[in-house]
């Protein structure tokens, strides 16, 4: 079950999943309304110079707390929750950089 909930949420980061994480920041970093327009918009126009993409961390779900299980705890893998990532060429500022000039659009 936890390779299935990974691969999960891999196929999610790399479809849409992280122009929405990407147009969640923006909003809540700059006040943007149209956030999400601007991440995918970051994404469309960096693909072929992003790296990569993927997850990593993933824990599973305890359905009472909606946190990740407690070391020791028993997991099912029903949920899990992930961190994901993309290589982004020149790092935080040039992602910052270009998602300035994205949203000045």
């Amino acid at each position: 079950m936890m390779s299935t909930c990974r691969d999960a949420a891999l196929t999610q980061i790399k479809g849409d999943g992280l122009s929405k994480v990407i147009g969640d920041y923006l909003e809540q970093a700059s006040g943007v309304s149209d956030g999400q327009s601007t991440g995918v918009a970051i994404v469309r126009q960096s693909k072929g110079k992003i790296s990569g993409m993927g997850v990593y961390d993933c824990c599973a779900i305890d359905n009472d707390t909606g946190s990740c299980v407690k070391v020791g705890e028993k997991e099912n893998w029903e949920q899990c929750m992930c961190v994901g990532y993309m290589k982004f060429p020149g790092g935080q500022r040039a992602f910052e950089s270009k998602a300035s000039e994205a949203q000045a659009q």
